[in-house]
């Protein structure tokens, strides 16, 4: 019973170490797989952010110089100074149109020319008239971003004739349409992903207004900068800092987000994903290998138990016949110790080679052999060999002759010392 459950050890035991390796090396492979996955998409993710950071702040810089330019011309300055002067001027009126008139064909949606008392004079193209949201801009001249279907930056600037003297004002309006294609373009992202472009709330330090835009749609609301004690990824964007965070969201969902500021305009822009969504294409390739490592595993399974079960079978009838050989040995041995023991008559025993001379003791090195010897024969044998532990003696002859042993071959003769 003992082998058997033996044998059914080493079966175990055998296919719990399969298991450890094959469970090992399948999480290894998962774990690097992530690990690999997870830089790959948040590098995705920070250079789509970065690409976009780029995008807005060209776009807002290139309008924002258009707008001082046309504050600029030389034109423009010398009929505003003439209204100035004189503001009953006709003139100056019909060469300002015509000015803003141009000024259209430049990238401009609108644009008006006020005097040195705020009178609109001059007027072309179309003004935003409602927006879902407008922010302002960090800028030296009035600035303010909005959203009317698209991003629309509006723009004033004071207008100085040489000397130095306000003579008026110009107000411009331009859409961005690269920026509004690349805030559109959520699929870029994912899913679960999200663009926001925020602004601080002015006099309200805990919240910002966003343009933000998911799967879902567009979204123009206001958000907290922290969820409790735990600042939130916009509020590190307009704090002036760049980089890449796993953290929760205003959703308490746990995500990735991609945060920077844009230029020097106080606006901080974030891109997210959910984690879910980012450890989904490791997640898709797990389903995949988790049954390929199940039948891998029970293969071996089967292989370890066609090829190592025979080797154990035969380790296990080795031990179970060398188990039964020993017994018997000890039951035979037993049974000649109590023989031996039991008996009052001296033993002639032959030597080795069964000389019918008459051997004493046969050629015995071990004290355990002594002992099978009945006490009448240790006695004889005590009384021709003192000493007898290791003696080289000799074929001894029975004691009642008068000879003495006479030394031929080897036979040794064992026991104990003065045993009686």
């Amino acid at each position: 019973m003992f082998l058997v459950r033996e044998k059914y050890r080493i079966d175990i035991l055998s296919a719990l170490i399969l298991l450890t390796l094959t469970l090992a090396a399948g999480i290894s492979v998962y774990v690097v797989m992530q690990r690999q996955a997870e830089l790959l998409l948040s590098k995705g993710v920070v250079s789509l952010l970065l690409s976009n950071q780029r995008l807005f702040q060209s776009g807002m810089e290139q309008s924002l110089a258009g707008t001082q330019a046309a504050a600029k011309r030389p034109f423009v300055i010398q009929n505003l100074h003439l209204l100035a002067s004189k503001p009953g001027n006709a003139q100056a009126p019909i060469d300002l149109q015509r000015i803003a008139q141009s000024a259209l064909l430049v990238g401009f949606s609108g644009l008006s020319f006020y005097d040195v008392r705020g009178h609109e004079v001059a007027r072309a193209g179309q003004f935003s008239q409602k927006h879902d949201l407008r922010v302002p801009l960090k800028t030296k001249h009035p600035a303010f971003l909005l959203w009317d279907g698209q991003f629309i930056l509006q723009a004033s600037s004071d207008i100085f004739d040489p000397q130095g003297r306000h003579i008026g004002m110009v107000t411009t309006e331009a859409k961005l349409p690269t920026m509004t294609a690349a805030f559109a373009d959520i699929t870029a992202i994912g899913k679960t992903g999200e663009f926001a472009v925020c602004s601080p709330v002015v006099d309200d330090e805990k919240n910002v207004d966003c343009f933000a835009n998911r799967i879902s749609g567009n979204e123009f609301k206001r958000f907290p900068r922290m969820i409790g004690d735990e600042p939130l990824p916009m509020n590190y964007a307009l704090s002036g800092e760049t980089g890449l965070i796993f953290t929760q969201d205003y959703r308490r969902e746990q995500v990735v987000a991609a945060y920077a500021p844009v230029g020097s305009f106080g606006l901080g822009m974030m891109i997210k994903i959910d984690q879910a969504e980012l450890y989904n294409p490791v997640t898709e390739q797990l389903k995949f290998i988790a049954p390929l490592l199940v039948a891998l595993l029970l293969i071996g399974m089967l292989l370890l138990n066609f090829l190592v079960r025979p080797l154990v079978r035969k380790l296990v009838n080795s031990e179970r016949e060398t188990h039964a050989v020993n017994t018997s040995l000890h039951d035979t041995q037993e049974k000649l110790r109590s023989i031996y023991e039991g008996s009052n008559d001296a033993l002639m025993l032959q030597d080795e080679n069964g000389d019918p001379g008459g051997t004493c003791v046969p050629s015995v090195t071990t004290a355990p052999a002594a002992m099978m010897l009945p006490r009448p024969t240790r006695t004889l044998f005590s009384r021709i060999a003192p000493n007898p532990t290791s003696t080289p003696s000799s074929r001894m002859v029975p004691c009642t002759t008068a000879r003495c042993p006479i030394t031929q071959s080897s036979p040794t003769i064992v026991g104990f010392p003065g045993s009686a």
